[in-house]
């Protein structure tokens, strides 16, 4: 016990030295540099929160060592003591001589994956320009369908909705003005429609009378419930919406619809999005075409 103390003693007496020599050695270079005599003047070394602690624990060794401690128990505990706050001076200071790392600002970039560009290229209307809301309301107005502009947003992304639930081929069969026609005279009654782009006049039909052609394949579906016959190559429409008829909810594959119990006008619903017009259920709760 009496040799380690003596062996750490002097361990710490070199190091204290040692540390001391280089204070005074800095001091001397610093008064040195500035024209000052560092020989007749002693300088003051003030030393760290690490170097006070050490040499209070050199005191204590040597008080030990020496048979001078009245209270052993005590100056044990206080050794122990010391020793773990040089400890933690000593991890401080070599934590602070590590070399802080450099923080290089990250570069945000934007990836775009295969399948957003593919959908990108596959929209039938990517996004709704300043013309297309021309045209929409132009179309909307000769069908008789009331337009707000205050709704403008909310008109072009229904169509947009529509033209993109298109297959290519679906889309191709019109311009983008016929499809506009047929989007707007699809929220109103029809008997007064316009010519519609590349065919004859818009043509209502019941229900029952569109089931009965769908049944026997002589439609071919143009969009969301407009149809043109194989033979005859008439453009073909259900009935409007009735103002005071009631809609029955149920589901189909990929969403919730609503149905009319008396035009059997079938609409598409979505939280945060207008009802979407799809096209027509049978009484059979057939659908008509596809949707």
């Amino acid at each position: 016990m009496a040799i380690s103390i003596v062996k750490q003693l002097e361990d710490l007496k070199k190091t204290f030295s040692k540390q001391i020599d280089k204070l005074i050695a800095s001091n001397s270079i610093v008064a040195s540099a500035a024209g000052e005599d560092t020989e007749d003047e002693p300088e003051v070394v003030a030393l760290t929160p690490l170097q006070k602690k050490q040499a209070e624990l050199a005191k204590l060794l040597e008080k030990i060592e020496g048979g001078k401690s009245k209270i052993p128990d005590k100056d044990q505990e206080k050794k122990v003591k010391l020793e773990e706050d040089i400890q933690k001076l000593e991890t401080k200071e070599a934590d602070k001589a590590k070399p802080k790392p450099v923080k290089v600002a990250a570069k945000k970039v934007v990836v775009e994956t295969a399948a957003k560009v593919e959908a990108k290229a596959e929209a039938n209307v990517v996004r709704i320009t300043p013309a297309i809301t021309t045209n929409l309301k132009k179309a909307y107005e000769e069908a008789g369908v009331e337009w707000l502009d205050d709704k403008k947003k909310t008109y072009g992304d229904g169509f947009k909705g529509y033209a993109n639930a298109l297959s290519d081929k679906e889309y191709e069969k019109l311009t983008v003005e016929g499809h506009m026609s047929f989007y707007a005279n699809s929220l109103k009654p029809l008997e007064a429609a316009p010519a519609a782009a590349g065919g004859g006049p818009m043509k209502v039909l019941t229900v029952t009378e569109l089931a009965k052609l769908d049944k026997s394949k002589k439609l071919v579906q143009v969009s969301a419930g407009v149809f043109k016959h194989k033979t005859t190559g008439e453009l073909l429409m259900g009935p409007a919406e009735d103002d005071e008829e009631e809609f029955a909810d149920f589901e189909f594959d990929d969403g919730k619809y609503i149905v009319g119990t008396n035009s059997h006008r079938v609409y598409k619903t979505g939280e945060g999005a207008p009802d979407k017009f799809v096209g027509f259920r049978d009484e059979e709760g057939k659908g008509i075409g596809s949707w």
